[in-house]
């Protein structure tokens, strides 16, 4: 998705959006993939939008899922 795309759509300011998100990615150790260009173009341009794949975004959720789950806690038996 394009992140002028996913901005408008989480009503996010859209300079802000990719800055926001990569420090995200960063924290859990998240790249994207092709230097964070999506196959998505400008229009009557070559160049590839910046954007997040699914994918990439579902690693970073997970990333997060994972560092948040508390173990349970022991039994005390009493």
């Amino acid at each position: 998705m394009a992140s002028r795309d996913l901005a408008t759509a989480l009503g996010h300011n859209v300079n802000a959006i990719g800055g926001d998100l990569c420090a995200l990615l960063r924290e859990v150790g998240v790249v994207r993939p092709n230097n964070g260009k999506i196959n998505a173009r400008y229009e009557k341009l070559s160049n590839r939008l910046p954007g997040f794949t699914a994918d990439c975004l579902k690693q970073a959720i997970d990333a997060y899922s994972a560092r948040t789950a508390t173990p349970a806690l022991p039994a005390t038996g009493t």
